[in-house]
């Protein structure tokens, strides 16, 4: 799924690369979706640098599955292009805990890392994901692409 103005063109262009996409099994969570905003202002997909230490996470997700949950996904930022940085499950949510909408939890911001938002069943099964959001205490050394930082 894209989080897009509309389906033009030009508006899934631009969703596509500001990093607004999230991804569902349709059989597992019909209707899901799930998105990010980190202090009201840094959308997921979006890339941050500097702010504060301690940061806020709105996680919204929809039409969760009874007995699922989400989890906040986190890691290092890694510019060796490694599979895999080192992540790991830093909180889980009840689904119950969205019926009121977006749930909002505070994230490290004291050393550079991405946080992203996925959906498992019970069972423990992976049923969603979004993309992440990065937060950088200083530039990177590849320039953030155009429409990203924040």
């Amino acid at each position: 799924g894209l989080w897009a103005a509309s389906t033009s063109d030009a508006a899934v262009t631009t969703a596509l690369s500001t990093g607004r996409a999230f991804a569902v099994h349709a059989g597992r969570w019909p209707g899901g979706e799930i998105d990010l905003l980190v202090d009201g202002t840094v959308p997921m997909g979006g890339v941050s640098v500097g702010g504060a230490g301690t940061r806020q996470l709105a996680i919204a997700a929809t039409a969760l599955p009874a007995g699922s949950s989400v989890q906040v996904v986190s890691g290092p930022v890694d510019y060796t292009g490694a599979v895999d940085p080192g992540t790991t499950v830093v909180s889980t949510l009840a689904a119950a805990a969205f019926a009121q909408g977006p749930v909002t939890v505070p994230v490290s911001a004291s050393a550079s890392r991405f946080y992203r938002a996925q959906v498992v069943s019970s069972a423990g099964v992976l049923l969603g994901s979004g993309n992440p959001v990065w937060l950088l205490r200083e530039s990177p050394p590849v320039p953030v692409p155009p429409g990203r930082r924040y």
